[in-house]
């Protein structure tokens, strides 16, 4: 609901620095900054919520991996895995190596 309120004012401001004549320069410009600091909160705030997901994410393969994945629905926890957008793909292994403790 806040992104929908800042999203109306973004538009309000532009509409409005479009509106301006040329007596006051300044304000267009002033208009036009506030639409798009606006902005920036809106992706940070977006941000945020991306990272708290990962997170519990991140916490749920924690817990999984401690209890070497016993009782997991496997299929779940993929679907929410994609659902963030990432997949499988993955820079690092964590294939078992011959140097491993047994």
């Amino acid at each position: 609901m806040k992104n929908a309120i800042l999203e109306e004012v973004i538009g309000t401001w532009e509409v409005m620095a479009e509106m301006e004549d040329a007596a006051k320069p300044g304000r267009r410009e002033t208009l036009r900054e506030c639409a798009d600091l606006l902005r920036m909160m809106i992706s940070a705030d977006a941000s945020a919520v991306r990272e708290r997901e990962l997170e519990a994410l991140l916490r749920s393969a924690c817990a999984i991996a401690e209890r070497k994945g016993e009782s997991t629905a496997w299929d779940r926890f993929v679907a929410s895995v994609h659902k963030v957008g990432l997949n499988g793909v993955t820079a690092r292994t964590y294939r078992i190596l011959p140097s491993d403790p047994k």
